[in-house]
């Protein structure tokens, strides 16, 4: 969900963009250091994600990108009037299997992707834990849909990563919370605010992503996941 992973803007109502957001070109590398701070505050997760483009292909009349995993899952993505749509990951035993990527339809970047445009997109959280007692050892993360409300906040940031600095790039901002939600322990029911950032950079895509999960209450502390470009390989 947290993964996981685009100056021109797309043109309204456009299908197909040569945006340099998300690169179609096949053979392109991008390796990511991600780091997870759960509610201890202290980072329990340092890993390396790689994601490599894929040759574009065209089913049944839709024309799909594609992003090849490290867990050689595949990653399929399109262009709709919306922008650039997130299908599904087929999994690695199936991953050349058009009719294994499933039916999700999660908005990345809204066409156009100019300051002030807007769309939603519905997100699993995935970073609060599930306590097994009070003070113990956590058995799972609270996992539930949350709408979160995207929105362009500008077209020239610059943003530095491990990777380098990167200008002109587009900054995307989210904001989301779901109610009522069941904690699977003795704080009962609960709310879920998150919020979340995502830089793309010009000619080469996903820079670095930032998601932030909130409890309302203390009981249970906050989470979040980042992930920032460590080298972006052509060829």
């Amino acid at each position: 969900m947290l993964l996981v992973l685009i100056l021109s803007p797309l043109p309204a109502g456009c299908r197909r963009s040569d945006s340099p957001y998300f690169p179609e070109q096949a053979g392109l590398t991008w390796i990511y250091a991600v780091q997870v701070r759960d509610w201890r505050n202290v980072n329990v997760q340092h890993s390396r994600e790689a994601l490599r483009s894929l040759k574009p292909l065209t089913h049944d009349g839709r024309r799909l990108l594609r992003r090849l995993r490290h867990d050689d899952s595949v990653a399929y993505y399109e262009y709709s009037p919306e922008g650039l749509v997130y299908v599904g990951t087929a999994p690695p035993e199936s991953s050349r299997q058009i009719g294994a990527i499933g039916s999700a339809h999660a908005v990345l970047i809204g066409n156009p992707p100019v300051a002030g445009a807007r769309w939603q997109r519905t997100v699993t959280t995935a970073l609060i834990p599930i306590f097994a007692c009070g003070y113990c050892t956590t058995t799972a993360a609270i996992a539930t849909d949350v709408v979160v409300q995207y929105e362009v906040a500008e077209t020239d940031a610059a943003v530095t990563v491990p990777a380098g600095t990167y200008e002109h790039c587009l900054h995307i901002v989210g904001k989301g919370t779901v109610e009522d939600v069941d904690s699977g322990s003795g704080t009962g029911m609960i709310d879920i605010a998150v919020e979340a950032e995502e830089w793309y950079a010009p000619g080469i895509g996903l820079i670095k992503s930032r998601w932030h999960e909130t409890p309302s209450t203390r009981m249970l502390g906050d989470g979040e996941h980042i992930m920032e470009l460590v080298a972006f390989l052509r060829g």
